[in-house]
């Protein structure tokens, strides 16, 4: 994780997929902001942002992307030793998603492959998507 921050105001378009929950600016750039839960499937995408929610800013790129996810709440961060951790076979999750687990108190932590976390056709998608944002911002930021 590079950075947990609040979340601000999204700017998101109306015909937009669900799980993509917006764009916000970030020095100067565009980051595209995607509801995980919504990509993995635990919940439809119709809510508004969270009161209570985080964008996580990771400290490497997804696929060679830079995106922010929406979590719906970031209560902390746990500095696991990689020796603790066991390793997940990839067929016994969703594209190899999960490639770890550390269980601790009772807590089980899943370490997800950020290479994984986006389809193809996804990432497509979603850099399409990123291209117009920033087109548009770009538009409204030109001088006359």
């Amino acid at each position: 994780m590079r950075e947990i921050l609040p979340v601000p105001h999204l700017q998101r378009p109306p015909e937009a997929p669900p799980p993509l929950a917006g764009f916000v600016d970030l020095s100067g750039g565009v980051l595209p902001v995607v509801r995980l839960a919504v990509l993995l499937g635990l919940e439809a995408g119709d809510r508004a942002d969270p009161f209570y929610g985080h964008i996580i800013r990771l400290r490497r790129d997804v696929a060679a992307r830079r995106i922010g996810l929406l979590v719906d709440r970031a209560v902390g961060l746990l500095d696991i030793d990689p020796q603790a951790l066991r390793a997940v076979p990839a067929e016994q999750t969703l594209n190899g998603l999960v490639e770890a687990e550390h269980s601790e108190d009772g807590q089980l932590t899943h370490v997800l492959a950020l290479e994984r976390l986006l389809l193809a056709e996804e990432r497509a998608a979603l850099d399409a998507w990123t291209r117009r944002a920033a087109a548009r911002a770009d538009a409204w930021s030109a001088a006359p």
